[in-house]
Formats: C-alpha cells, structure tokens, sequence
C-alpha cells in the first residue's frame, strides 16, 4: 500500500547486532532506514534544522541499543519514535495581531461570510463556486474582498486575517 510503512526485521535485527558489538557502520544503517522518516515527523514538530537533531536522536537509539543486551530487534521502529517524543515541539511563529479594522469586521461577518473567503483564497475555489457554496452574494463578497485588503488583511492567508 502506498504511504505504509512495511518494517524489515531483518535489517533491524542486523543494525542490533551491529550496535552490540559496536559496529561503527551500525550508526550508517540506522540513518539509512530511519533518517528520512524522522526528518520529515521533525519538520512536522516545527524544525527547520533536521537533519542534526535526527542524528542526535539515533545516536540516543544507538546509546541504548548498545547499553540493552537483549534489547529485541522487532521494537527498534518504537524505540527511535519513542525518542523522537522526548524532543519538545518547537513553537511556529506567531501570527501577527490583527489590525482594529479586521477585528471589528471579523467580528462583524456570518460564519458563512468567513469560510467564503477562506474557500476562496485558501483552497484557490473561484468566487462564483464560492459564492454558489456558501449562499454568499458575489456582489457582497467583491464589496468584501476590497474591505479586507483595504484594512491591511491578506488574502492570500485567510486563516491569519480570520482566526
């Protein structure tokens, strides 16, 4: 299936007795099967440097690994999630603060009003099938498009201008 992860015991089971006997081409395999996938569940926590903090955890899984002498092969892929957990979440950056004029007209819109320009700018949908979507009158919604930008929004950033 795409996207599933199929786990190779074998390779886990090689890398294991790689890092007992304190193989240094142990440290190579474990990046080999796991950098990619952390890589990517880091940039998802908010790094932007990942490929030295996913060193850093799999020398962390190596430490282990080395220091458990019956550790079992089959829990390596648990075991490098598990220590991929102890990393905090790196906060984004904040959105900034809307300006008085966006406030009062955030406040001011329908809910139906607010998922049309998100549709709109967001998700790219053109405005009549917008318009059509959300019952909003195309002619409303021009009128509101303009009062947004006029009040410093951006909307190419709908969910900044209406949080």
């Amino acid at each position: 299936m795409r996207g599933q992860h199929i786990p190779n015991c074998e390779l886990y089971e090689k890398i294991v007795r790689k890092l007992h006997v304190r193989d240094p081409s142990a440290m190579d395999d474990l990046k080999v099967a796991f950098s990619q996938g952390l890589r990517l569940l880091l940039k998802r926590r908010g790094y932007h440097e990942t490929e030295g903090m996913a060193s850093s955890i799999l020398r962390q899984v190596a430490d282990s690994i080395s220091n458990w002498s019956d550790f079992d092969a089959r829990v390596l892929p648990s075991l490098v999630y598990a220590c991929l957990r102890a990393v905090p979440i790196q906060e984004g950056p904040r959105r900034p603060p809307l300006s008085p004029a966006l406030q009062q007209l955030s406040k001011s819109l329908k809910t139906n009003e607010k998922e049309a320009v998100i549709l709109h700018n967001r998700f790219r949908i053109p405005q009549s099938e917008v318009c059509r979507r959300t019952g909003v009158e195309e002619k409303f919604f021009d009128i509101l498009r303009a009062t947004i930008k006029s009040s410093g929004g951006n909307l190419n950033k709908a969910r900044a201008t209406f949080p």
